[in-house]
């Protein structure tokens, strides 16, 4: 899991993965669709937050108040002006086309979720990557990186917590010093610290974390080839 075309697109790998299966490992990559839903619910819930132009919630005036009109301060004698005209907000979003996006959403984690019942009954129990609960993934971002989002940051960070706790190993891949897995590696780095010394290391796999630079060179498939006999 990772930047994903590091993670799906093997050229760019130099075929590393095969090192995987020859090994005997059943490589799971992570879901590209469970990797867009994400981001795609942030970005309801964020336009959710902001409010509609219909005034549903978060508008920038005082409770009472119409949406679009605001009362009046009371240091203006109310007969001199019966009502300030507030701007519309410019980043909301109408209401009936944020219903329209959570429908979408629903319904596109229902096929999420048929597609995993169906890879784990033909492939055998765990065989699946996707989450047994994609909500799980949100409530783990925000617990780690509420506020962080580019790149992917916030599936990237949640998938791997997650995978942690029900894979033998797990491996990140991304470009050489991008930053978003720059800055994981440094809140990834602190977080399993703490969690080693409250868990005893046994609860958790470990991470080997990849990067790339395109030159293909032979530092990433001994890593990897160390990191598969460890565990």
């Amino acid at each position: 899991m990772g930047e994903w075309p590091w993670v799906y697109v093997d050229e760019l790998t130099g075929e590393l993965w095969d090192e995987v299966a020859q090994r005997g490992y059943r490589l799971a990559r992570m879901p590209l669709s469970e990797f867009f839903w994400m981001m795609w619910q942030d970005e309801w819930e964020q336009d959710s937050s902001q409010g509609s132009r219909s005034g549903v919630k978060g508008m920038p005036w005082e409770p009472g108040t119409r949406a679009g009109v605001a009362a009046a301060p009371a240091s203006i004698p109310s007969d001199a002006v019966s009502a300030v005209e507030v701007p519309a907000d410019p980043f909301a979003v109408p209401a009936d086309e944020l219903a329209d996006r959570a429908s979408l959403l629903d319904a596109f984690r229902c096929q999420m979720a048929a597609l995993s019942a169906a890879l784990e009954n033909v492939l055998g129990a765990g065989s699946s990557s996707f989450a047994v609960n994609p909500g799980e993934l949100i409530a783990a971002a925000d617990a780690g990186i509420p506020r962080f989002r580019g790149a992917g940051a916030r599936y990237r960070f949640a998938k791997v917590a997650l995978e942690r706790l029900r894979s033998a190993g797990v491996v990140t891949v991304a470009s050489m010093y991008e930053n978003v897995d720059t800055i994981l590696r440094l809140k990834a780095d602190n977080d399993e610290a703490r969690e080693d010394i409250e868990r005893g290391g046994a609860a958790s796999a470990p991470v080997l974390r990849l990067a790339f630079d395109g030159t293909l060179d032979t530092s990433n498939i001994e890593k990897l080839r160390s990191y598969l006999y460890y565990i």
